[in-house]
C-alpha cells in the first residue's frame, strides 16, 4: 500500500496516513491536525504548568511567587483613557424616620387622651356565650341513706351529758377575776 495522499494543487508529500475508507488512521501524533491546546498552547510532547501559563497549586498571587517564579513585573503607564459611559440611575433610598425606624433614647412626651369609645354591650353569659358544649346527661346515682336515731344523731339524753361536760370543763366565776 503507498502511503501517499495527492491534494490538487499542492505537491505530494509522504505521512504515515493509512486509508480504511471513511477514516484516516495514523500512528503519528505529529500527523494529527487540529491538536488540543490550553492557553493556546498546543499539547505536543511533555508540558509541564509553567509550560502552559497555569499557575502551581499553593502561593497563589503572594509577593514570594511572583518574584520568585515570574520575575520582576515592570509597570509601564500610558495616557489616561477617555471615561466610560454614565451608569443607569440607582434605585430611590429609603430615609428613616426618627420615632418610626429609629430612636435617640430620651422619654417622649405623653399624648393627648383620645375621645372616649362607644358604650359597648355587655355579654350574657349562657345567653352570648357559654363556658362550654353541653355534654350527655349522666346516670342517675345511687339512693341516699336515712340516718338512725342514736346512731347517725344524737339522743335527748346523749344532749343532756355533752352540755353538762362543757359546762363543767369551763371555769366558775370565782376562779376568774375581770
Amino acid at each position: 500500500m503507498n502511503n501517499t495522499i495527492t491534494i490538487t494543487n499542492v505537491e505530494p508529500q509522504e505521512t504515515n496516513l493509512q486509508n480504511t475508507g471513511d477514516v484516516i488512521y495514523t500512528n503519528d501524533y505529529n500527523d494529527v491536525g487540529n491538536k488540543p491546546q490550553i492557553n493556546k498552547v498546543e499539547l505536543m510532547g511533555n508540558k509541564t504548568l509553567d509550560d502552559l501559563g497555569i499557575q502551581a497549586k499553593g502561593n497563589y498571587a503572594t509577593k514570594e511567587y511572583v518574584d520568585d517564579k515570574m520575575g520582576e513585573i515592570s509597570v509601564i503607564e500610558g495616557p489616561v483613557g477617555p471615561a466610560g459611559a454614565d451608569g443607569k440611575d440607582g434605585k430611590d433610598g429609603y430615609t428613616p424616620i426618627k420615632g418610626i425606624d429609629y430612636f435617640d433614647g430620651k422619654d417622649g412626651k405623653d399624648g393627648e387622651i383620645g375621645p372616649a369609645g362607644v358604650d359597648g354591650y355587655t355579654p350574657i353569659k349562657n345567653i352570648d356565650y357559654f363556658d362550654g358544649k353541653d355534654g350527655v346527661n349522666g346516670k342517675d346515682g345511687k339512693d341516699g341513706y336515712t340516718p338512725v336515731k342514736g346512731v347517725d344523731y344524737y339522743t335527748e339524753d346523749d344532749k343532756t351529758e355533752m352540755i353538762a361536760l362543757v359546762l363543767e370543763a369551763l371555769p366558775s366565776s370565782e376562779e376568774v377575776s375581770y
